[in-house]
């Protein structure tokens, strides 16, 4: 498979990453093992019997919250070639689809006691379970902790025992759950620099046209608040020439009343059912009313202007702490919010619009990436080994992708008969130790080490496996485990390798210089 394949197969849309630089992941079928299908047998390995767990649920009671952040971290483990199932109760068919949609197993059971069986049976195989899910609580992650790495998603800030705790809420920080983790060595990824953020967002841009509006508040909207802010708003935007849109769950209790009031004033509500994500509604509407969940990260990021209104408890630390920054404005719980208030605030962003730029510092796209690569050694370790003659090919391959060499002083991709004579030298000169990075069994990248005394260390991570820790984990496994000192020439404008080699322990020289001296044992 050329380049050019490769590059349609993957629609890589993250430019920069913040450890190995490049990209994450998007949701898709394809994944890295067959993108980079190759004639030797350690790239074409069997399908795993590993596989990773989730445990949410989705209902009309509780909307698909929980099931679109897990299914954002699924992709990313599928786009990495692992088998990903979804443990849950029995669910509604329109999640039974989304699930489907997206190329991921359901194994659907009656209770949690079921769920609970069906983890502990299938512990042999089970690299990573996830859990988000407000009913499985400490006691539940207590009886299964140590069988399987556990991973837990939360935002009420409960107490937990696990070996990672994301939750993503604005403004959190990891003192507020001092005393709350009872593993003294769970790893806790909080605050916005965690935003499962679907990569399907990534490149969308609002219109800035507040005279399209969306009102979202979760394909369920249990609360009936849809209808309640097109009655409010309804009156007030006659004669103005907005246009409300509104996406929804063909299970939603609210449809009906949404439906037939769009049916009285259709010229201005539009409603959409059982969208498989807002991308469209993103790039047309300028101004959003909402609830402050998941939702409204992606909303920010895309540029739209935001007034949310609190509709269940875990939002409503995500509400204020937007409202404090000025990006989101709050008007409090759905059960005593103003009407009045609304009417104003909405008005005011009808004219003025969102504030651009700010919302790039609260979410940045990158959460998803940053959180699996936190488990990646989980599920398989990284192994170095010394380069063979039938590497050649994948290791042109790696040559040949696009900003694979940006940075390089020869920065021009080399020619076939060029790679194969370097690729000669490399094996035959002494003073060179070439060494393969492979992880869950297939090439990933290589790490050049050539000099006697100080070597110089090169490091190069395909492009499918950027920006998930893969170059921090080699350089760091290199210092350890070698007795030399090293040498890295890093081009000026490369902030990010610079900051990884900094961060390890390397020195800057001056120029393009940075040296690790080995301590003497």
């Amino acid at each position: 498979m050329m380049r050019g394949d490769l590059r349609a197969a993957f629609k890589m849309i993250q430019e920069h990453s913040e450890t190995d630089g490049v990209m994450g992941v998007s949701c898709f079928n394809l994944n890295p093992f067959q993108a980079l299908m190759h004639q030797g047998p350690y790239l074409t390995p069997a399908r795993p019997a590993a596989m990773i767990v989730i445990r949410c649920d989705a209902s009309r009671s509780i909307g698909y919250g929980h099931v679109r952040r897990c299914l954002v971290l699924a992709c990313q483990y599928k786009a990495l070639g692992l088998d990903v199932v979804f443990v849950m109760r029995q669910t509604l068919p329109q999640v039974m689809d989304l699930l489907a949609g997206h190329g991921v197993e359901l194994v659907s059971l009656a209770d949690h006691d079921a769920c609970l069986d069906f983890l502990l049976s299938e512990k042999d195989r089970i690299r990573l379970a996830i859990i988000d899910h407000y009913e499985w609580g400490i006691s539940v992650e207590k009886h299964i902790f140590g069988e399987f790495p556990l991973l837990v998603i939360d935002d009420l800030c409960r107490s937990h025992w696990c070996d990672i705790l994301v939750d993503q809420t604005c403004g959190r920080q990891a003192e507020d759950y001092r005393g709350k983790l009872h593993n003294p060595e769970t790893t806790a990824l909080v605050g916005s620099a965690y935003t499962l953020l679907d990569p399907v967002y990534q490149e969308i841009e609002s219109s800035g046209d507040t005279r399209h509006v969306l009102v979202s508040f979760g394909a369920m909207d249990t609360a009936g608040l849809t209808l309640k802010v097109l009655d409010i708003l309804g009156p007030v935007v006659q004669g103005k020439g907005v246009q409300f849109h509104v996406p929804l769950s063909s299970a939603s209790p609210s449809l009906p009343s949404v439906m037939e009031y769009a049916s009285r004033d259709g010229s201005y509500v539009h409603v959409y059912t059982d969208l498989p994500n807002l991308t469209d509604l993103y790039r047309t509407c300028g101004l959003a009313v909402g609830a402050p969940g998941t939702s409204l990260l992606e909303r920010i990021y895309c540029g739209l202007a935001n007034l949310t209104i609190v509709a269940a408890d875990n939002q409503a630390t995500v509400g204020r702490a937007l409202s404090d920054l000025g990006i989101a404005s709050c008007l409090g719980s759905f059960r005593h919010f103003d009407p009045h208030e609304l009417i104003e605030r909405f008005l005011g962003l009808l004219d003025t619009g969102p504030q651009d730029g700010m919302a790039k510092h609260i979410v940045d796209g990158r959460g998803p990436v940053r959180v699996v690569g936190q488990t990646l050694e989980w599920i398989s370790p990284v192994i170095l080994r010394q380069a063979r003659a039938y590497d050649r090919d994948v290791l042109y391959r790696f040559q040949r992708e696009k900003g694979a060499r940006k940075y390089f002083k020869t920065p021009f991709p080399p020619t076939r008969e060029e790679h194969d004579a370097w690729f000669g030298r490399v094996m035959s000169d002494t003073k060179i130790d070439l060494y393969i990075v492979e992880w869950h069994g297939c090439c990933i990248g290589y790490i050049r080490l050539e000099g006697v005394r100080t070597k110089q260390i090169s490091i190069l991570i395909s492009s499918a496996f950027q920006g998930m820790g893969f170059s921090r984990t080699v350089l760091e496994r290199i210092m350890t485990d070698m007795p030399y000192s090293l040498q890295a020439d890093i081009h000026p404008e490369n902030r990010i390798s610079q900051a990884l080699f900094l961060k390890a322990g390397f020195t800057f020289c001056g120029g393009w210089t940075y040296r690790y001296d080995k301590p003497v044992s």
